[in-house]
């Protein structure tokens, strides 16, 4: 006789993971999970009561997971601009979850979110750390750097942006250059974002 396989939460969470990265959130079912566990639905509410509290964990490691791929993506010399590139980068290549998380529910976008914008603007700041510019100035300039990222990310996504990634970086650079030139006082220096295409 087999050795029965006992179902863990870790277990359960990993493969709800699974489950909407291939699938989208609307297959998330504990029928579905089970069926892909080989398992009843059982230790499916012995491990999280309801599938309220499963999809509220699976939500939260998605959204971790999607933050992590967009701050550690590497392309550039410039953390900031790596981090445009990997917006761009995941909507091209996790469509399902750029949808579930920038299309379809803005309560889920994570750049919106204040944990996910805060890291972000960190980047950024770190990147103009040595520029004389004001907070409503820096307000601006994420503001606009973020819109214009995330038309590129949702042309990505349709597959219609066209370039190449060498390319969208060095629109991106550019653009974020002009962004911050705009808000620099007379006098001051013409910005030139440090960076080198790898």
């Amino acid at each position: 006789m087999p050795k029965q396989i006992t179902i863990t939460k870790e277990m359960l969470g990993d493969t709800a993971f699974s489950l909407v990265r291939e699938s989208g959130i609307g297959e998330l079912s504990a029928r579905n999970l089970a069926n892909r566990l080989k398992c009843s639905t059982q230790p499916i509410y012995k491990a999280y009561g309801n599938m309220d509290k499963l999809k509220e964990n699976v939500m939260r490691s998605l959204a971790d997971f999607m933050m992590k791929s967009i701050i550690g993506y590497r392309k550039t010399d410039s953390a900031f601009l790596d981090s445009g590139l990997g917006y761009i980068n995941f909507a091209k290549t996790e469509k399902i979850l750029f949808q579930l998380f920038c299309l379809e529910n803005d309560s889920h976008n994570v750049l919106q979110s204040e944990i996910g914008n805060n890291e972000v603007r960190e980047l950024m700041e770190k990147e103009l750390t040595d520029w004389k510019l004001s907070k409503d100035s820096m307000d601006k300039i994420f503001l606009q750097t973020m819109i214009f990222t995330y038309g590129l990310a949702v042309l990505a996504f349709l597959d219609n942006v066209g370039l190449s990634e060498d390319e969208t970086a060095l629109l991106l650079k550019e653009t974020f250059e002009s962004y911050v030139n705009q808000e620099l006082e007379d006098g001051d220096y013409e910005y030139h974002c440090d960076w080198r295409k790898s």
